[in-house]
């Protein structure tokens, strides 16, 4: 027999039962810089998570990460230099390629976007390492709210079987939805890099709306915070999505913007351990001297490029994912200048490359799982904001080894 949450009675009463140690659960103090150490040590032989880090433990840091996000805004409003990364779902030993590449935290910040669990092997490890530099660098490191942040979504693709699986408890699941339901939904970068998990939503007009929205919530649907984690750029648009070297120069002679881009091409050896996450790197930079030094201002800046082909979307439509809506490059052009932002950065969609630009350069999709579900070839990517707004972009290639790492730490 089901309850109202889904569960089997045995379940329900075995969690309600549970209740009565909360209390003394709570009474634990995690000591976060011997947890960082202990889930960094992940892979090593003797340290698998389970053997490490007790369900208790696990409990207390998601009460205190809770309690870390409430005190923050819904809206982080975040000053650059700083590395936004997009996906990360439960690829842990790609989380350490990513840190390895980019500086462990509190050397550089960070802004994730969501989706650090489901369809993963590994998705406590990479949540729980979040949760701790969260507690630990509140000021440094910032982590937002995917769509699979919610429990519907990970109770069906892996964080609920995993919790179970490892822990052989619901109540560790049921602790995560409560940290979950307080994660900011925004980020704002500068002033000027609007970014979120999803994308855009018809009810957005203001950045205050972004203030104002109150945590701990079920994002309700419809609603601002389900477009938030679920819109997408309609991907029918023609002319605008386009990648590579040559776009990235075009752009840099053509575009007056106060955001420019350059690009890192970084390719990644594979690791010689399988304990190993120190990957070496060669990295070759487009020269950007002649980029200006100043953007100008007004109506012409936001001007939309022509549209050609009878599939291009204008305005808002059905999103063929069952849930909110996909926007076309017209959304954006308009957008921009009601919020006087200057570019979207958003996560959500697996991209070939690790990042896309859509909207003529207005919008960003970043995704930093490369090897996605081990079924796809595709890079990650972190983009690194400067303290001008120089965006430039650090790519990773997908590893077998990598990958292997992965399943092999249980």
């Amino acid at each position: 027999m089901k309850t109202k949450t889904g569960l089997s009675e045995k379940k329900q009463n075995s969690i309600e039962g549970s209740e009565a140690n909360f209390c003394q659960t709570m009474a634990i103090r995690v000591d976060v810089d011997d947890m960082i150490v202990r889930l960094l040590n992940v892979g090593v032989p003797g340290c698998a998570l389970v053997n490490n880090v007790k369900e208790a433990e696990l409990m207390v840091l998601c009460q205190s990460a809770r309690q870390v996000f409430l005190n923050q805004s819904s809206l982080l409003e975040v000053q650059s230099p700083i590395k936004i990364c997009g996906d990360i779902h439960g690829q842990y030993a790609d989380v350490l390629r990513l840190f390895d590449r980019g500086g462990f935290p509190p050397m550089v910040n960070y802004l994730f976007l969501g989706d650090y669990v489901d369809r993963g092997h590994q998705n406590l490890e990479c949540i729980s390492l979040f949760f701790c530099y969260k507690i630990k660098y509140p000021g440094n490191f910032f982590i937002l709210r995917g769509n699979h942040e919610c429990a519907p979504i990970n109770r069906v693709y892996g964080f609920f079987e995993e919790c179970n699986r490892r822990y052989n408890s619901t109540r560790l699941w049921l602790g995560f939805q409560e940290a979950f339901a307080a994660m900011p939904f925004t980020g704002l970068v500068a002033g000027k890099i609007l970014c979120m998990h999803g994308g855009l939503s018809p009810k957005l007009k203001s950045l205050d709306q972004l203030r104002q929205i109150t945590r701990p919530i079920d994002p309700p649907n419809p609603s601002l915070h389900i477009d938030l984690l679920w819109s997408d750029p309609d991907h029918y648009v023609k002319n605008v999505r386009t990648k590579g070297t040559d776009y990235f120069l075009s752009f840099l002679k053509l575009n007056p913007s106060k955001v420019f881009f350059g690009i890192y091409a970084v390719s990644l050896v594979r690791m010689s351990l399988p304990g190993c996450h120190l990957p070496l790197a060669q990295r070759v930079r487009i020269h950007r001297a002649s980029l200006p030094t100043h953007f100008s201002t007004g109506p012409k800046r936001y001007a939309a490029p022509k549209m050609e082909g009878k599939h291009c979307c204008m305005g808002w439509q059905s999103n063929t994912r069952g849930v909110s809506y996909v926007f076309g490059q017209d959304v954006v052009n308009e957008t921009l200048p009601m919020l006087d932002i200057d570019l979207i950065a958003r996560a959500h969609q697996v991209v070939q490359d690790g990042y896309e630009f859509f909207a003529n350069k207005r919008l960003v999709t970043i995704f930093s799982a490369p090897h996605y579900c081990g079924q796809f070839d595709n890079a990650a990517a972190m983009m690194n904001v400067d303290e001008g707004l120089v965006c430039s972009f650090q790519i990773m290639r997908p590893t077998i080894k990598a990958n292997k790492v992965v399943a092999r730490s249980s």
